[in-house]
């Protein structure tokens, strides 16, 4: 469990503002991937987590597509249920959400069958 909530602390860290831009971007995703392990161990460490990307995607500009789809992808990575309504309300928007955007809720929904 450790080792696991030690990563989220290192990879948090990569996502703050002033670090390049691309390695944010590497870290939401890497985060989402870290939530999916930590669930069984912490399981409210893994809702504050996923509390965070959401917050990230709710804040994140709508003409920032590109963060926004990351953001979505990593909330699909991390398979949480709390995350999982999230993707929904995206992928269920009217036409005002970007049309990539809910393709990649549409993607990042699939992964829950994988789960």
């Amino acid at each position: 469990g450790e080792a696991n909530e030690d990563a989220v602390h290192h990879v948090e860290k990569l996502t703050q503002p002033g670090v390049a831009h691309s390695v944010q971007n590497q870290a939401w995703l890497t985060l989402g991937s870290l939530v999916h392990n930590l669930v069984a161990q912490n399981p409210s460490s893994a809702a504050t987590v996923v509390q965070n990307i959401i917050s990230e995607f709710q804040k994140t500009n709508e003409n920032d597509v590109e963060r926004r789809i990351i953001l979505m992808d990593s909330l699909g990575n991390s398979g949480h249920k709390k995350a999982k309504n999230v993707i929904l309300s995206i992928a269920n928007a009217s036409m005002q959400a970007a049309p990539r955007l809910r393709y990649a809720a549409v993607l990042a929904l699939r992964k829950y069958e994988c789960i």
